[in-house]
């Protein structure tokens, strides 16, 4: 597991004590209220299954809507708060940590989320020093490994850490996802052990090409080096007459000396 996700998850330990007690719906939206405001708590899923604080679906408007508020930290965004109608109001605190959860959850959609002009609107903030601050407060809280680009006015992703909450039907989703991926990876294999078989063919015709041209070579050497019958017949008869004639030139010339 992430340490971050062991971090949050320890973090949410003291609430969910807390709550196994909470037998009213006024102890349940307390305990709640407490668990997003605390520092390090940004997953919410075990708190959100406990039966004290699915009680709530039943309890009064005042109470109920508690339930609300934690299903949106544990995985809605800002704009679902904004748009949610009857909630409580947020604290401070509450309110920057809802923030810094939907800049987890932009971060995971892609960098056209993260320029500033689309960051402000996202998180309702009107002030660029304060929509720095509040993603630096981010990176130091190891929520995302960014750069913050000014110059650019975006920020410039590398990582971002997996502390939201799955949201009901999501997972459906997911595999849809997983299984696109699988598909493209399945095309990408194809197509490399095509180019490798390709690329291994014409290594092997050219094997076939260098070696047939050793063999010509060979046989070409080896007649070269070899003479033919019929020039080994010529250079045999071409021997003997130089024989006699060497042999008649001593014979005339000792005959001279006889006679002499």
């Amino acid at each position: 597991m992430d340490p971050l996700q062991t971090a949050a998850l320890n973090a949410l330990a003291p609430y969910l004590a807390l709550c196994a007690s909470a037998n009213s719906p006024a102890a349940a939206s307390t305990c709640i209220s407490q668990a997003i405001s605390a520092p390090n708590t940004y997953v919410f899923a075990e708190l959100l299954s406990n039966p004290n604080i699915q009680a709530l679906r039943s309890a009064d408007l005042q109470h109920a809507r508690w339930l609300r508020v934690l299903e949106i930290f544990s995985w809605g965004t800002w704009s679902d708060y904004q748009s949610s109608q009857g909630l409580p109001e947020l604290s401070l605190a509450q309110a920057t940590k809802l923030r810094l959860l939907t800049i987890i959850t932009l971060c995971q959609g892609g960098p056209q989320n993260l320029t500033y002009p689309a960051l402000l609107s996202s998180l309702s903030l009107e002030d660029v020093t304060v929509l720095q601050s509040l993603l630096t407060q981010a990176i130091y809280a190891g929520l995302l490994s960014a750069k913050l680009n000014p110059r650019m006015q975006r920020v410039d992703l590398l990582s971002v850490s997996p502390l939201r909450d799955l949201a009901p039907g999501s997972v459906n989703g997911i595999a849809k996802i997983l299984a696109a991926w699988e598909a493209q990876c399945n095309s990408v294999y194809h197509d490399i052990e095509e180019k490798v078989a390709d690329v291994l063919n014409k290594a092997e015709e050219r094997q076939r090409r260098e070696d047939a041209r050793k063999l010509e070579l060979e046989d070409a050497l080896t007649k070269i080096e070899r003479p033919s019958k019929r020039e080994g017949d010529l250079l045999a008869d071409v021997r003997p007459n130089d024989a006699n004639k060497k042999g008649g030139h001593h014979g005339f010339m000792a005959g001279r000396t006889r006679f002499g």
